[in-house]
């Protein structure tokens, strides 16, 4: 679900006092109870907060591939914002240079300005992000423009940038400059982690769908909708089936454990996981696209990377 659906799903909770359980990546509003009277006692939010992935991509990028100037773009709108402020926050707060951190009108379908702002900088790559049809749109004119040949993207979240919805959508020209200038992206599960508890995984997907081994098309399945699952599950053995509402919502956020993407724990009071992230890049050697495991990030507090001291709380929108 995203923001309009989260935000009925609260309304119902409160009205209501059951568990919600959010399987993807949770607004700090949501989660921090902004939007739900301050109450956040029935929030698990097991598919992480947005500043985990951003934060992590601005130290990938700043330590790992030594960018120092950037140019940033993110989808006007709260989901947008969350997504791409903390990056900008963090890379700034690590001595980097954001050039511009431009906002664009969700639905935008001409891009040609905001690429002719990066062709004009000195920036060293584009950082950013926008989902859907206006991604679609942005990477053709990238590719159009001939900003392909300077600056190469990178995203901030893969959900709706670039997933495989989107990545299928475009053509073999843009898709090899992408590939070619190093396309890379935060996401909290691929399917070439080296772990006991992936390979097992894996084993048993094969089994029961027939999957080939090696491929990797992001979201052929959503790991955290099996996170959320398995918390669920061990939460029930420790509570019973007999639980109240409170005390079940307790115990999901009183999980520890190992899954196929890593170590899930929450740390007291909060209702966003320490979760593992990894730093993923585009492939396609036989015509399947499929991302390639580049860096792993383990055990990402909720609001992401420690950085100059504090740790980085978005304000509430």
């Amino acid at each position: 679900m995203q923001v309009g659906e989260k935000k009925e799903v609260l309304q119902t909770v409160s009205d209501n006092s059951c568990p919600v359980v959010f399987y993807n990546a949770t607004l700090p509003a949501f989660t921090r109870g902004f939007l739900s009277n301050g109450n956040t006692d029935m929030i698990v939010a097991i598919g992480g907060g947005n500043a985990q992935f951003s934060t992590v991509m601005a130290d990938y990028l700043y330590n790992e591939r030594g960018y120092r100037k950037v140019f940033c773009f993110k989808q006007d709108t709260i989901t947008g914002n969350n997504n791409v402020d903390p990056f900008v926050a963090c890379f700034e707060g690590m001595g980097g240079q954001v050039i511009s951190n431009t906002p664009v009108n969700q639905g935008t379908e001409d891009w040609s300005q905001v690429l002719a702002s990066v062709i004009n900088s000195d920036a060293e790559a584009i950082v950013g992000w926008t989902a859907g049809d206006e991604a679609i749109a942005f990477y053709k004119e990238w590719y159009n423009s001939g900003a392909y040949a300077k600056y190469p993207v990178f995203g901030t979240m893969s959900w709706g940038f670039t997933d495989s919805n989107i990545i299928s959508e475009l053509s073999e020209e843009i898709l090899n400059a992408l590939i070619a200038t190093g396309l890379s992206v935060p996401v909290s599960y691929i399917y070439s982690i080296d772990s006991s508890e992936n390979k097992a995984f894996m084993d048993a997907l094969r089994r029961l769908l027939g999957y080939p081994g090696g491929i990797l098309v992001r979201d052929d399945i959503n790991m955290d909708i099996y996170l959320a699952l398995k918390c669920f599950i061990k939460a029930l053995d420790s509570v019973g089936p007999d639980a109240g509402a409170v005390s079940l919502a307790d115990a999901m956020r009183s999980v520890d454990f190992y899954g196929p993407s890593g170590h899930v724990f929450f740390e007291k009071g909060s209702t966003v996981p320490n979760k593992d992230i990894y730093i993923a890049t585009l492939r396609n050697p036989d015509g399947t696209p499929y991302y390639k495991l580049l860096k792993h990030y383990p055990e990402i507090p909720q609001f992401g990377l420690n950085y100059d001291g504090e740790d980085f709380v978005p304000v509430a929108d």
